[in-house]
């Protein structure tokens, strides 16, 4: 079955998550920015970079050398490379369907995963952590009032098909699943959003014996 990433566009995502009702994609690229400056790396690794929201912050942190963008949709890759020139010889795209393939994933210092693992589940997640080797994990999830995971907009009709990969993230089963590979829950903050929605930042880092 194709997986309904690659064929949602990128305008009907990004217009339905800007709405002011919504208004998820502004606080991810607020929520990012302090994600790339909690921690002293030289490395990054975005999964789920969709059209590159948040990649401006880099702009402003030097001292991150190596960027990657992974997701499964290629022209959401070649949108999110060309919004942002000033990260040329930083940024690399890398299409990957972490769902059935994660081996060329590079290693990093700090993946980046937001409302990222809803679409692959605990398994592939922690296996595509395990294979990237990071020192830390930065991760958003979204936790819901009584509604569906995706917020009623004009745009609702065209997302449902992303129901057929959703998967409910619980956070305390997330930090479980990321302990039994050798990784600590150390941050998390919650944000609620305008329709009643919360976004929680999980964030974890490797054990000294793992």
């Amino acid at each position: 079955m194709k997986n309904p990433w690659k064929e949602v566009t990128l305008d009907d995502y990004e217009n339905h998550m800007a709405l002011s009702n919504v208004y998820q994609l502004q606080t991810l690229d607020m929520i990012m920015g302090k994600q790339f400056s909690t921690y002293a790396v030289k490395s990054v690794a975005i999964l789920g970079v969709a059209g590159g929201n948040g990649l401006g912050n880099l702009i402003n942190i030097p001292t991150i050398e190596n960027v990657y963008g992974v997701d499964i949709n290629a022209g959401y890759l070649k949108t999110s490379e060309e919004r942002y020139p000033q990260l040329t010889g930083r940024y690399r795209t890398l299409l990957a369907d972490i769902n059935e393939d994660c081996s060329n994933l590079p290693h990093v210092d700090l993946i980046v995963a937001n409302l990222f693992i809803e679409y692959v589940g605990y398994a592939n997640f922690t296996k595509a952590v395990r294979i990237i080797k990071p020192h830390y994990v930065s991760c958003v999830i979204q936790v819901d009032p009584e509604e569906s995971f995706v917020s009623d907009s004009p745009y609702t009709a065209k997302l449902e098909v992303l129901d057929s990969v959703h998967n409910s993230i619980i956070p305390t089963d997330l930090i479980s699943a990321m302990k039994k590979i050798g990784y600590t829950n150390t941050k998390d903050n919650s944000l609620s959003l305008p329709n009643g929605k919360i976004f929680l930042r999980l964030d974890f880092s490797l054990d000294k014996d793992s």
